[in-house]
């Protein structure tokens, strides 16, 4: 029995006796919250929901190429990992260059924000991460550029590009196989060739992108994706894409549309457009052939 003492005071102390005596122990709860890490309203690259996933396990794993820290450094991805140091040495070989440092004191400055666009926390150091957005830019860009070029000497002197293209076009439209879109814009515009006619990434993404999602080739209309500083990644640009050229449709056909594709869940219609690549990739190879050989 605690002794009752008259004021304020007392009546604290007794609750906090009580409560330590019972095991209880509100500071613990305190130090909790406020270890907690703070939640950035950037965060656009989640991992799929695990109810989904167990439908379909193999629909949302790469089978040959990892893009962004997801699925960096698993062992049936390595393969590709010495494929994208080729790309990279052909690259900086095309823009005179014998070293990298340029290239990654640019991403470094880009890292913070970077790392903010994942929902989960990143356990990589500065040096693997930048490293991982170096060699995945630059392959991806390097890529779209060797699609837009069918009759370049060093794409046909490229066989596994021949050869693992089509699985290449499916990991980069994976929901978790994504690195944020400005770092691709930066590293493309570092590595334009001056007084060239080449097309910007955006044009040249959909270009070749696109046909993995509809049956033919991208309408006018599917290029009006707005500000480039809106676009999340490659998956978020095809799904504007998408959507620009569904809106279209409909009003060429005099039909309204029952929502706003910008006001509706953003993760939800890239999670069914995933879905829409995944099952058209299976039921017809040569759509995405015709990538390399139109």
């Amino acid at each position: 029995m605690y002794k009752i003492f008259s004021g304020r005071f007392s009546l604290e102390l007794l609750r906090k006796k009580i409560m330590c005596k019972k095991g209880f122990h509100p500071i613990f709860i305190d130090q909790k919250l406020d270890g907690l890490a703070r939640i950035s309203s950037n965060q656009f690259i989640f991992r799929i929901d695990p109810v989904l996933r167990r439908a379909n396990e193999l629909a949302y794993e790469p089978e040959k190429l990892s893009i962004g820290p997801y699925h960096h450094g698993k062992n049936k991805l390595q393969d590709m990992e010495n494929y994208k140091l080729r790309y990279l040495k052909r690259l900086l070989r095309r823009q005179g260059e014998s070293s990298a440092k340029r290239y990654i004191a640019a991403l470094v400055e880009l890292e913070e924000k970077a790392r903010s666009y994942y929902a989960e926390n990143i356990n990589l150091s500065r040096e693997d991460f930048v490293g991982m957005l170096l060699l995945d830019g630059c392959f991806i860009i390097e890529l779209l550029r060797k699609w837009d070029n069918p009759h370049e000497d060093q794409r046909n002197d490229d066989p596994i590009f021949l050869l693992l293209a089509e699985s290449w076009c499916r990991d980069l439209l994976l929901f978790e196989n994504q690195i944020p879109l400005f770092v691709l814009v930066k590293l493309f515009d570092m590595t334009k060739i001056p007084c060239s006619q080449e097309k910007g990434l955006i044009h040249l993404a959909i270009s070749h992108l696109y046909p993995l999602i509809a049956a033919d080739r991208p309408p006018e209309s599917s290029y009006n994706v707005g500000p480039e500083d809106e676009i999340i990644h490659l998956l978020s640009l095809l799904y504007k894409s998408w959507c620009s050229s569904m809106e279209t449709r409909d009003q060429e056909h005099g039909i309204s549309s029952s929502s706003d594709p910008k006001r509706s869940d953003f993760h939800a219609i890239t999670l069914f457009q995933q879905f829409k690549m995944i099952s058209r990739a299976k039921k017809s190879k040569r759509r995405t052939l015709c990538l390399w050989k139109a």
